[in-house]
């Protein structure tokens, strides 16, 4: 159906220019395809001329693309580039891409896919193409069948506005106000009369033009100001009126979007053409001859039916049909209106239809005017849409205002107060005063259940604003329950499709995706995106939202760029209708911080969300809810992405101060911070005041929820993670099977939430060196997950990642490198190869080839990881830190000992300025560089970094205990080295002490310290005692290592020593041939052992007089350190040939 907006047709007077700003002009391929969208492109690469050319574009509409090596020019330019319409800034690289927000700047996106940007480029130049549009679209569709009360279209608007400008006074003011307006533009004032108007449109350019261009544009000031010639114009056409059937040819010129539009009703593809094309209408209808038999002139709201577009190489030929469905539509627009509320007459109806089209300021402008000559009867209710357009314009303080006056009103009944009651009620929900909300919305209601029956679309309206307060005090279940009430009446009254079902699907999304249910947020969205569509143009908030919403499943979903290109056009959207310091602006810049921070990007996810939250104390004047999570969201990322603890701890106080003073019965948000403030603190390692705070949160969330709810699983999932942190693994088991209980009896079995807890479960069980069962839990969580995200997602690369360390704990390094790879190639698919989401992937497998003494490889992984970090953060962040310390690591086990020491020195550098003296990374770093100079025989050195760190872990709590047994053992170490044995002695025994009592599962550290004190006690030739300890050393190995493992060859050695010392030789060998075989068939790369277990094996059969046999194997050590030679071998080749020669 398509009716008629501009009488004759009007050339459009201001065009879109794209300018393309590069550096180089390398650009060919998108030369061609920008010339192919618009016909007016032009390119620089100079900043002067560009910005020469955007001061000299006085009319036209410049979309400016600017590539990423300038883009710090606009904001230095602001002035400017202020004045350019839509800016599309385009990265070459992707791993240079940042996201750009700035309030003064109409910034439409930031792209680095070609695909997503010329999406949006043509969108934009189609959306400023269609305002300028003559003909508007309906689909009289089954339009009979549905509720058409939230249509929203230019159609309909086309068909009121015939009506409603009629309710204005045709007096002489009204006259004068047109005159005034004839005067701008004529030279000559002639005398009007009101049955001229015809003849007065036909013979004046200037008034077709500027009608054209009101109608166009909705600019109600202009039309208002026109009115008595507009009802003089009307009442004429609607007295020339017979029932004569005519066919009428009139040549037109339509846009290539316009005839495009056209075509697409037609399933037409537009060729690229010149920027207008000639067209033929014929049209059908019934008219009376006019006095110039050339002129033919339809009403503004006149119909026409498409027929059908005919087209060859001469011509296009439209075919029109004059109809009455326009008339038809609208009378069923106004029914289904007065379903909604009786008494509405046209004009208010008409500023409805305005507000539904987001039309806001046109709305009020219009009641503004129609207050002047109103009836009382009206008053109210243009005070209430007065308020709805304020509402909507983020004016919450004027909505009131305009709501009060609406609802002390004498004119209104009390059945339509509980409207007024219920738009207050969402004045209060959006300053963030849910509970004053509450009361308003149940007023509302309590009238509505008086006057409705139980299933009208009204006690659904404050059934679903009720569901939403309960969504902001998390209680889901109620929140659910309110909300799936109002869709299935919505869904019964409306029969299955109006935009009020799509409301409430979007509702329930929201709290779907906080339970993680995206399978069913899918559906839901799907449904509610097909009915917006059939009501909204592109361009509209409802559409927004729900494309807001599918953003937030993909960005769940951990699909980036699909989902940054979603937010990026609802952030268009928003920006074009609201203010740019909107809430909803706000609101969807939030998302695009989210992504970034999802995608690595912490430090630029920082700066979006202090954005935020200078426009959300901007724009709220007190506390606010949102103002909560715009500060939870800057702690978070201090916490996890800038490694912060100090800093975030702060914010998440400032955060419950708030709470705690504005809201102080929301428990279930203090909980929350609670939780969060508990995370920084065990970031700290303080757990004992982060149990302290969680346990609080837990007391709190029993209180407000009970025991077994769902929402107690973060807070008992945080107490089991401090508990593991103690060493505390039973008692931290216990709160992970409860967390799994609770999980079990509310979700289904395959809800990701359950897949976490299994990897709690899996890491608690390695912690035990149960290490099947933490495979098995491991394995649970990964096929849930891969159900869940088929694509990928990074916890599927967390667990494959927990399987792989526990096979690399287990020195099954094959198996963790399987592992560590798969995880591997899932980053690679979702981010470029300098990713720094790839940089953890890279250290494991660093880690894993380290411990294979593959250390080329090794490093080569390691120092990928350390340009990539060093490249995308600043020099002196930890995660620098972190990834030196790895590489200093591998050139340790690589015995390249003084670059070793020169990493652990940057990094502790850089430690020192970020963490507090006691930190746990400063303490670690002090031991290995003192293990370093240890190594290089600096033990003097080594023991003063080793003391340090043993000050610092003493004055801790007992969290510190096992770190402290490390930095025992490496004192004892040295005081070894030094043959001073009793001190050594001491020194071990305190470290075997702190782990057989406080860290009794880590069998390889006890096995450690047995051995260490072994070594001492056969060095004092306490040969008996030594053997003890070397067997309950060996003892252990071989329960949790495969008896191949290179530490039960270690043991073996050292009994074999003791033996021997003993001058128990038989006993010695039967341990050196064990070690030996061991060696040759495990690690025979290992050539300085396989040497040393030759040399003692032949030295225990010389003992025994085997010499031939013994000089075989002394024979044989010679050969292999020749071939392989060392300079800490030197001195013990020459020993070994003394050996040989005096056995010869």
């Amino acid at each position: 159906m398509i009716v008629k907006k501009s009488l004759p047709e009007d050339d459009n007077d201001e065009q879109i220019i794209i300018i393309c700003f590069h550096p180089n002009n390398q650009i060919e391929d998108m030369k061609k395809q920008l010339n192919q969208m618009n016909n007016h492109v032009v390119f620089h690469t100079e900043l002067e001329s560009c910005i020469s050319f955007i001061q000299s574009s006085k009319h036209e509409k410049i979309f400016l693309i600017i590539f990423d090596s300038y883009v710090s020019e606009l904001v230095s330019h602001i002035d400017i580039f202020q004045q350019v319409h839509s800016i599309f800034i385009f990265y070459t690289k992707p791993e240079d891409f940042k996201y750009l927000f700035h309030e003064k700047l109409n910034i439409i996106g930031v792209y680095h896919r070609l695909d997503f940007f010329y999406s949006a480029l043509e969108e934009q130049i189609s959306l400023i193409a269609e305002q300028f549009f003559q003909w508007t679209f309906y689909d009289q569709k089954n339009f009979s069948e549905r509720d058409l009360s939230k249509q929203s279209s230019d159609f309909l608007w086309m068909q009121l506005f015939h009506d409603a400008i009629s309710y204005f006074p045709h007096d002489e003011q009204a006259k004068e106000d047109m005159m005034n307006i004839f005067r701008l533009y004529a030279n000559e004032e002639s005398e009007y009369q009101s049955n001229d108007a015809i003849q007065w449109y036909l013979n004046n350019s200037f008034l077709q033009k500027l009608i054209t261009k009101s109608l166009q544009s909705k600019d109600i000031d202009q039309l208002y100001q026109l009115r008595y010639f507009l009802a003089d114009l009307i009442e004429n056409l609607t007295r020339e009126h017979r029932t004569e059937n005519v066919v009428i040819y009139q040549q037109i010129k339509l846009s290539k979007h316009e005839l495009n539009h056209f075509k697409q009703k037609q399933d037409i593809v537009l060729p690229q053409r010149s920027d207008l094309v000639d067209v033929h209408l014929e049209i059908k209808c019934n008219l009376k001859e006019y006095q110039n038999k050339n002129e033919v002139l339809f009403d503004l709201n006149t119909t026409f039916r498409l027929e059908n577009i005919e087209e060859n190489e001469q011509n296009i030929l439209i075919r029109l049909t004059a109809v009455s469905y326009g008339r038809m539509i609208k009378e069923k627009y106004l029914t289904d209106t007065h379903r909604q509320i009786e008494n509405l007459s046209i004009p208010i109806i008409f500023s409805k239809l305005m507000c539904d089209m987001n039309e806001w300021n046109q709305s009020r402008k219009y009641l503004q005017y129609f207050l002047i000559h109103s009836n009382e009867q009206d008053l109210p209710w243009i005070e209430y849409f007065i308020g709805e357009t304020f509402y909507e314009t983020g004016q919450l303080n004027e909505a009131r205002l305009c709501y009060d006056r609406a609802i002390k009103s004498n004119k209104i009944n009390l059945q339509d107060s509980a409207v007024v009651l219920s738009a207050i009620g969402k004045v209060l929900y959006s300053q963030g005063k849910y509970e004053e909300a509450y009361d308003f919305y149940q007023q509302a209601l309590t009238i509505q259940k008086q006057f409705y029956p139980s299933d009208h679309a009204h006690i659904a309206n404050s059934l679903d604003d009720i569901g939403l307060v309960f969504g902001r005090r998390l209680q889901y279940h109620q929140a659910l329950d309110f909300l799936q009430q109002a869709l299935e009446i919505r869904e019964k009254y409306y029969e299955h499709f109006h935009v009020d079902i799509a409301i409430s699907l979007h509702n329930i999304s929201e709290i779907l995706i906080d339970q993680r249910k995206y399978d069913q947020v899918l559906e839901y969205q799907k449904r509610a995106m097909s009915i917006c569509k059939e009501y909204y143009p592109s361009n509209h908030t409802y559409i927004a939202f729900l494309l807001f919403r599918n953003g937030s499943i993909l960005y769940h979903q951990e699909i980036f760029e699909e989902s940054l290109n979603l937010i990026q056009q609802v952030l268009t959207i928003m920006k074009n209708l609201r203010s740019s310091g909107h809430l909803d602006v706000a609101c969807t810049l939030t998302h695009i911080a989210h992504i970034r921070c999802g995608q690595g990007m912490h430090e630029e996810s920082l700066q979006l969300y202090q954005q935020v939250l200078a426009l959300l104390v901007q724009y709220y004047s007190s506390d606010h809810l949102d103002i909560v999570h715009a500060l939870i969201n800057i702690g978070y990322t201090l916490l996890n992405g800038k490694e912060n603890p100090e800093l975030a701890l702060n914010v998440f106080q400032k955060s419950l101060t708030m709470l705690e003073r504005s809201y102080p019965s929301y428990h279930a948000h203090i909980a929350s911070n609670l939780n969060l403030i508990g995370n920084a603190l065990r970031k700290q390692t303080k757990f004992d005041q982060a149990l302290e705070i969680y346990n609080r949160a837990l007391k709190m969330q029993e209180d407000y929820y009970s025991p077994k709810h769902i929402e107690l699983v973060d807070t008992l999932t945080n107490i089991s993670h401090t508990l593991s942190s103690q060493e505390k693994v039973d008692q931290a088991l216990l709160f992970c099977q409860r967390t799994l209980t609770i999980q079990q009896n509310d979700y289904s079995s395959d809800h990701i939430n359950i897949s976490y807890t299994f990897n709690n479960m899996g890491n608690l069980m390695e912690k035990k060196k149960e290490f099947t069962q933490a495979i098995q839990f491991h394995q649970q969580a990964l096929a849930i997950q891969k159900k869940c995200f088929p694509l990928g997602h990074s916890t599927i690369i967390a667990t494959l990642k927990f399987i792989g360390t526990i096979f690399k704990n287990q020195c099954q390094y094959d198996q963790a490198l399987e592992y560590y790879k798969q995880a591997l190639d899932i980053n690679e698919k979702c981010f470029p190869s300098n990713h720094v989401q790839l940089t953890s992937n890279f250290i494991s497998i660093g880690a894993v080839l380290s411990a294979q003494e593959k250390f080329s490889e090794a490093l080569d992984f390691q120092n990928r990881a350390l340009a990539i970090r060093e490249k995308n953060y600043p020099s002196d962040h930890v995660f620098i830190a972190h990834t030196l310390t790895h590489v200093a690591r591998t050139l340790f086990n690589q015995k390249t000992y003084h670059q070793a020491l020169e990493s652990y020195q940057r990094a502790i550098n850089i430690y020192e300025k970020c963490y507090p003296s006691d930190h746990t990374d400063i303490i670690s770093n002090l031991n290995n560089i003192g293990d370093v100079l240890y190594r290089l025989d600096k033990y003097d050195e080594a023991l003063t970094y080793h003391e340090q760190a043993l000050a610092i872990q003493e004055k801790q709590n007992e969290t510190a205990l096992i770190d402290m047994a490390r930095t025992l053992n490496h004192i004892g170490n040295i005081f070894n080295s030094q043959n001073k044995f009793d001190e050594s002695l001491h020194f071990y025994h305190r470290a075997l002490e702190i782990r057989e009592t406080s860290d009794s599962l880590n069998y390889q550290a006890i096995s450690t310290m047995l051995s260490n004190i072994a070594d001492v006690l056969y060095k004092q030739r306490n040969h008996i005692q030594a053997f003890d300890y070397q067997q309950r050393a060996l003892n252990i190995p071989k329960t949790i290592y495969s008896l191949s493992d290179v530490r039960i060859a270690e043991s073996l050695h050292s009994m074999g020593h003791t033996r021997y010392g003993q001058k128990m030789f038989d006993e010695s060998l039967n341990f050196y041939q064990q070690a030996l075989k061991i060696y040759e068939e495990n690690h025979a790369s290992n050539f300085e052992n396989v040497a040393l277990s030759c040399e003692y094996v032949g030295a225990s059969l010389i003992q025994l007089e085997e010499y031939e046999e013994g000089l075989k194997y002394l024979f044989r050590a010679l050969q292999i350190f020749e071939e392989n030679p060392s300079n800490r071998r030197t001195g013990f080749n020459s020993l070994l040939w003394r050996n040989i020669l005096f056995v010869s």
